[in-house]
């Protein structure tokens, strides 16, 4: 009697953007996988090296000026891949971010035709950031493409089914883990708060994060503006937003700047509590970066931004995305300070709140979907 031999099931994984908190997030999530695993990534990949995963780095897009060559570069990248997919024929392609969508839909559709392969999509975000429903037509053919799509929060499920009307089997909620970013020097001197409480917005800011709210309540509020024991610390390049009604307040320091991971971390940790005040997001890798660091939160209710403090009294949340929602929080906070300082030294509770983010259990996650996915083969 013959016995045919059982095979082991071959993945692409690809992640153009694979830089910053984004290659954390993939490095974490694919260290606990098992299988024959292709991991598609930035040439700026600037994480750890892959131990679970056979790194191809096909992206070089990323710092390219010109649209017209960041868009050939990008077709190029895909076009290497696509050869790869007809000679390796992957039972599963994972697609982390649509750059180009039309491009990304025509490839994926050429991967289930050509190879076979299942599609699965992570929606980090629904439809793309400051775009409105500008995407949504192609977005609605690429999730009609995929088999399997996965998001982080049931909320975003919910939006996802009453948008686009996929049926609930096929979206997957898988949480976002923990971002810990690895050690790195600040590249500049940092500021010196001399014990200020300090309340920060790091990273892009941009008119979806809501950064607009943060600087117009500070504006507007004497008890915030003119209080000497505070500092509100915005640091990051500055995206489309006007920030001087805040330029000239006393307390407020602006770093507009693109920030290296060195420097986030180190003015993260200068954090009394770190302001989120998203208009539109499913889960934030800014929001885990903190909670890894133990940084008390406010956060707007969008999103997962709340899920996490169902676990556990680590921030607060801002009801609505508006100046006065927004100036009622910080009022609040800074009028106790001494409980943002017990939150960020109560262990006990930051534990029992990440131990709902854990990356080998969200990997495990992932490695039952690609089993159910592509059943005939195995690890």
């Amino acid at each position: 009697m013959k016995y045919r031999r059982r095979q082991q099931r071959k993945v692409f994984f690809i992640d153009p953007m694979s830089m910053k908190n984004l290659s954390v997030y993939d490095h974490n999530l694919l260290s606990n996988m098992k299988g024959d695993i292709t991991y598609f990534c930035s040439k700026h990949y600037d994480y750890k090296p892959m131990s679970n995963a056979r790194m191809v780095k096909a992206f070089a897009y990323n710092y390219i000026g010109n649209i017209y060559l960041k868009a050939a570069s990008y077709i190029m990248s895909y076009l290497r891949i696509a050869l790869l997919t007809i000679t390796q024929k992957p039972q599963v392609v994972h697609v982390q971010w649509c750059k180009i969508p039309r491009w990304d839909l025509r490839y994926l559709r050429f991967a289930k035709r050509v190879a076979g392969s299942k599609i699965i999509i992570t929606a980090h975000n629904i439809l793309p950031h400051n775009t409105g429903e500008k995407y949504k037509h192609i977005f609605s053919d690429i999730y009609d493409t995929a088999d399997a799509i996965i998001v982080h929060t049931q909320r975003t499920k919910g939006e996802m089914i009453d948008m686009f009307g996929i049926e609930e089997e096929k979206i997957h909620v898988m949480r976002h883990g923990l971002v810990t970013i690895a050690e790195e020097e600040p590249t500049s001197s940092l500021p010196d708060f001399n014990g200020k409480f300090v309340i920060a917005s790091l990273g892009e800011q941009s008119q979806y994060k809501g950064i607009d709210l943060l600087a117009e309540a500070w504006a507007t509020t004497p008890e915030l503006r003119e209080d000497d024991d505070l500092r509100l610390l915005i640091a990051g390049k500055v995206k489309g937003l006007d920030l001087s009604n805040i330029e000239g307040i006393e307390n407020v320091y602006i770093r507009d700047e693109k920030l290296p991971n060195g420097d986030f971390i180190a003015l993260l940790r200068l954090a009394n509590v770190y302001v989120l005040p998203y208009r539109k997001i499913s889960q934030s890798g800014a929001l885990m970066t903190a909670m890894a660091e133990n940084i008390p939160v406010a956060v707007t209710d969008v999103g997962g931004l709340t899920e996490p403090l169902q676990f556990g009294k680590i921030g607060w949340v801002i009801p609505a995305c508006t100046t006065e929602a927004m100036r009622e929080v910080l009022l609040q906070i800074v009028e106790n300070k001494d409980e943002a300082i017990r939150i960020k030294k109560d262990h006990i509770t930051w534990n029992e709140v990440k131990s709902q983010y854990k990356w080998d259990d969200i990997s495990h996650q992932l490695q039952q979907l690609y089993n159910s996915i592509y059943p005939h083969f195995i690890q």
